[in-house]
């Protein structure tokens, strides 16, 4: 797939200072809306659940909630404000909700959960087709999963992988080599962390992780405050400095707290937030990559647009 040829299969897009790009993105959101989407009937328990961006070009990858046993990943190869057909595939049958996902390298990592428990289905975008997602790896967890994030970072010069995932206010973290061959990638625990803003545990609806070119790992965190009349969403992100030593994930502080506000679309609770689909991109430059933050409202409308926004 072009989107992806200029991109190393395994390893994720560096930021040249992650704590600058932080705060260098726009506190007020571009809006835009796709189109051609897959009609979703029960828009009262199922809604859009994960969103990321990827590639060389512009690849936008949805994730949905469905009633009958398991989800959907929408993908459309585009920019948001063109009509260009969505590519629909469902998660595996029983695996449900479907949550916040994001790509490295060539890569798909989406989490999906069942009685407790949890699945990571790992995907090939570079083989990706009209008619086929290839599953290239499968991830057991004991554990639920309502968002991960995924980056790679090196230890005595050797890449590893660090997932983290998001199991209500509780996030696991799991190490792994890179391997050279996907399908021999084999995670091992490095411990948990509770997320705590104000003295209060926090739950992301999603997140992602980034990696600097000073091999510092941060943890993007995605929050929408609910008031107490459920009439409006505080949507927040908090950047957090995220450790692995002696075996041991754990994060040093909350190093920076924004608000967000997304415009255009509908308005309220059913609106842009990051309640719904939220994640993060890192958009390819030269030689590092640019932090973009991005979110979709509640709902495809009527099988025809969702809305959008992105921070950039």
């Amino acid at each position: 797939m072009s989107s992806f040829e200029n991109l190393d299969p395994f390893l994720s897009i560096k930021l040249n200072n992650g704590e600058q790009q932080f705060l260098d993105i726009s506190d007020s959101g571009t809006h835009g809306q796709f189109h051609e989407l897959p009609y979703c009937d029960n828009i009262i328990t199922n809604h859009v659940q994960g969103y990321t961006q990827c590639g060389d070009d512009t690849v936008c990858i949805l994730t949905h909630s469905m009633d009958s046993g398991g989800g959907c990943i929408f993908i459309q190869t585009n920019l948001p404000s063109s009509r260009k057909k969505t590519l629909k595939f469902r998660t595996e049958n029983g695996w449900n909700h479907p949550g916040g996902i994001q790509t490295i390298g060539q890569y798909l990592f989406v989490p999906c959960e069942k009685s407790k428990k949890s699945r990571v289905f790992v995907y090939s975008l570079a083989e990706l087709n009209q008619d086929k997602l290839p599953l290239v790896k499968v991830l057991d967890f004991k554990h639920e999963a309502g968002a991960l994030g995924i980056t790679d970072f090196t230890i005595n010069n050797e890449p590893y992988y660090l997932l983290l995932i998001g199991d209500q206010n509780t996030y696991h973290g799991y190490i792994a080599k890179v391997p050279k061959d996907i399908s021999q990638l084999s995670f091992g625990s490095v411990g948990d962390f509770y997320l705590v803003v104000d003295g209060e545990k926090i739950q992301c609806q999603g997140f992602g992780l980034v990696t600097d070119v000073y091999n510092r790992i941060y943890m993007v965190a995605l929050v929408s405050f609910t008031s107490f009349w459920a009439t409006t969403y505080d949507d927040c992100a908090h950047l957090l400095m995220i450790h692995v030593t002696s075996g041991v994930v754990g994060y040093s502080n909350i190093k920076m707290k924004r608000h967000f506000y997304s415009k255009g679309g509908i308005s309220g609770v059913d609106g842009t937030h990051f309640r719904w689909g939220a994640g993060i991109r890192i958009q390819p430059r030269e030689k590092t990559g640019k932090l973009v933050v991005l979110g979709t409202s509640r709902n495809i409308i009527a099988g025809t647009f969702l809305d959008s926004n992105h921070w950039i």
